[in-house]
C-alpha cells in the first residue's frame, strides 16, 4: 500500500513496526474533536524529538513548545505536507481517509518515529528549501491565504502531467525514539517517503527530486540518506540560535548544512 510500509526486528516473523502516512486532516480542523486530538498526540512526539534530539533540529524545544495546537492543525491539514509515523506492532491501522475507527486506533497507538514530507513543487512555484529558514513555514506560506488578495493556493494538480517535467519534494528529518533506535526505522521512514514522493510523479508522468538539509558531522544520518540514493550536491552557511539542550550551545552561532538530493527520471519508476 502506498504510503505504508511494515519493519521486522532481526529474528522476528511478525513486523515489529508499521510505517505509515497520516491521513489528511478536513479543511477546518479546529472543530473536529480527533482532528484536535491527533495533532496533541503528534505535538507531543515532535517535542519528545527535540528533547531526545535537540541538537538534529534547527527549532528548539523553547520555540515548539510555546506555539499553541493550531499550529500544529495547520501542518496535518496542509495539502503540501505529509507526516509519516512509525507505530509499533500491535497498534496497527490501515491507510486511506480519515475516518472515526482509523482515528481512534491512531490516537491509541504507540508512535516511535515521524518524519515529513514537504511538496510537491514544480519549476514555476519552486522555491529552494534553507537552512536558513524553517522548510515547514515555507509550506506553510505557499499554501496558505494570501492576506491580501484573499485568494489561496493550491497544490499541484497532478492530471496536468503534460505541463509539469519534474516534481520537488523535502525531507523535513527523521526522528526514532530511543527505545526503537536501531531497528530499521529512519531508513523504513526514509524509504516510505520516498515511494509517496515516487507514486505522486509517475502519476503525473514526470521525474521526481527529493532534497533533504543534514549537517556535516552527522555521519550516521548522511549514510542513512546516502544509502537511500542521496548525493551531496551543495553545502550553505546558517545562523543558528542557542538551543538550551544542546551541551555548550550558549549563544548564536554559524553552522553549515548539506544539501543532499535524489533523483529519478520518469523511465526509473
Amino acid at each position: 500500500m502506498e504510503g505504508q510500509n511494515q519493519v521486522k526486528k532481526e529474528g522476528q516473523h511478525k513486523p515489529a513496526f508499521t510505517i505509515r502516512a497520516l491521513p489528511k486532516l478536513p479543511v477546518c480542523p479546529e472543530s473536529d474533536s480527533y482532528a484536535i486530538a491527533l495533532a496533541h498526540k503528534f505535538r507531543d512526539i515532535r517535542l519528545q524529538s527535540l528533547k531526545f534530539a535537540p541538537e538534529a533540529f534547527a527549532s528548539s524545544y523553547e520555540i515548539e513548545s510555546q506555539r499553541g495546537i493550531d499550529h500544529t492543525l495547520q501542518r496535518l491539514s496542509n495539502p503540501k505536507a505529509d507526516v509519516i509515523v512509525a507505530i509499533s506492532s500491535g497498534s496497527a491501522v490501515g491507510g486511506g481517509h480519515a475516518n472515526v475507527d482509523e482515528l481512534q486506533q491512531l490516537l491509541q497507538a504507540d508512535w516511535v518515529g515521524f518524519t515529513g514530507l514537504l511538496g510537491p513543487e514544480t519549476e514555476q512555484t519552486l522555491s529552494v528549501v534553507s537552512a536558513k529558514r524553517d522548510p515547514w513555514a515555507k509550506v506553510t506560506a505557499a499554501t496558505s491565504t494570501d492576506t491580501a488578495t484573499g485568494a489561496t493556493a493550491a497544490p499541484v494538480t497532478m492530471s496536468d502531467g503534460g505541463d509539469v517535467k519534474t516534481l520537488h519534494y523535502h525531507i523535513g528529518g527523521v526522528f526514532v525514539s530511543p527505545s526503537a533506535r536501531h531497528s530499521g526505522l529512519g531508513k523504513a521512514m526514509i524509504a516510505t517517503a520516498v515511494a509517496k514522493a515516487e507514486a505522486e510523479a509517475r502519476r503525473a508522468h514526470a521525474s521526481m527530486r527529493c532534497s533533504v538539509l543534514v549537517k556535516p558531522e552527522n555521519t550516521a544520518a548522511r549514510g542513512l540518506y546516502a544509502k537511500a540514493g542521496f548525493v551531496v550536491v551543495g553545502e550553505e552557511t546558517y545562523v543558528q540560535p542557542p538551543r538550551s539542550l544542546v551541551p555548550g550551545e550558549s549563544q548564536t552561532e554559524k553552522m553549515v548544512a548539506l544539501r543532499m538530493e535524489l533523483h529519478r527520471a520518469v523511465s526509473q519508476m
